[in-house]
């Protein structure tokens, strides 16, 4: 009886370990999609401000997005993007800063990064 008990208890353990990856692979997916989705409208919208976005990702998976923007240069737009993804209770966090040309709005990613999560809000 004992080892049934102790076998269900490691298979509810294993399951909810991997329920908690899963969760957490899907959050930085959709930290990941809203930074490559930022880079899209950066791109086409050279003069993006900054600000926070929101945004949708399969089922209920959200990212928050939060963009500074440093426009001293006088032929390019610096971009620094910090991204929250969530998926269930688990959240990720990924930083990346862009160059975008002024005039043909060619996007340089510089950098990109998992991040301890630092930072928390909703949309």
């Amino acid at each position: 009886m004992e080892v049934a008990l102790a076998g269900a208890f490691v298979a509810s353990f294993l399951s909810a370990e991997s329920r908690s990856g899963a969760f957490f692979s899907r959050a930085n997916s959709a930290a990941r999609s809203a930074i490559q989705d930022l880079s899209l409208k950066m791109s086409a919208n050279k003069d993006l401000s900054g600000g926070v976005y929101c945004f949708q990702s399969a089922g209920e998976d959200k990212a928050w997005v939060l963009v500074s923007k440093d426009e001293t240069a006088p032929e390019f737009l610096k971009y620094s993007i910090k991204a929250v993804g969530r998926a269930g209770s688990s959240y990720s966090q990924m930083s990346a800063d862009f160059t975008v040309d002024r005039i043909t709005g060619k996007t340089l990613l510089e950098n990109i990064k998992q991040e301890n999560v630092s930072m928390i809000f909703g949309c």
